[in-house]
C-alpha cells in the first residue's frame, strides 16, 4: 500500500503540480488549498505524510501545527516555507518537535521524494 500524503498549501498551482508528481511516483495524494478544510480532512482521514505550507491566509501553518500537536496526529510533517529562521520561530512557539523536515521553497523534487521515502 502506498503512503497517503496530504498537501496543504494555498497556492493552487503548487498543489496541482506536486500532486501530479507524487501520484506519478505511486503515492496516494490529496491536496487542499484551504487550511480550514484541511483541518476537517485531518479529523476524518489518516495520512502518513503531510506537506504543509507555513504562510497561508486565515489559518497559518503554525496554527495547523498546533492542531496536529494537540490531536497527537502521527503523520510526518514536512513544512514548506520561503521564510528564513523558521526553525527558531517554531521553537519559540514550542512547535519545532512536530515537524519532521523543513523544506525551503523552491526545493528540489528529487530531494523531497527521498525524504518522503525515508519517512
Amino acid at each position: 500500500m502506498s503512503k497517503r500524503i496530504l498537501i496543504v498549501d494555498d497556492d493552487l498551482d503548487f498543489c496541482s503540480e506536486l500532486s501530479e508528481t507524487l501520484e506519478a511516483e505511486g503515492y496516494s495524494v490529496k491536496a487542499i488549498s484551504d487550511p480550514k478544510k484541511a483541518q476537517v480532512e485531518m479529523k476524518k482521514d489518516t495520512y502518513q505524510v503531510i506537506i504543509l505550507d507555513y504562510k497561508m491566509p486565515d489559518i497559518s501553518g503554525a496554527d495547523i501545527l498546533e492542531y496536529i500537536r494537540d490531536k497527537k496526529l502521527k503523520a510526518k510533517i514536512f513544512l514548506t516555507t520561503g521564510k528564513p529562521f523558521i526553525e527558531k520561530i517554531l521553537k519559540d512557539k514550542d512547535l519545532s518537535g512536530v515537524v519532521a523536515e523543513f523544506i525551503n521553497k523552491p526545493f528540489n523534487i528529487n530531494q523531497l521524494l527521498e525524504k518522503i521515502d525515508a519517512a
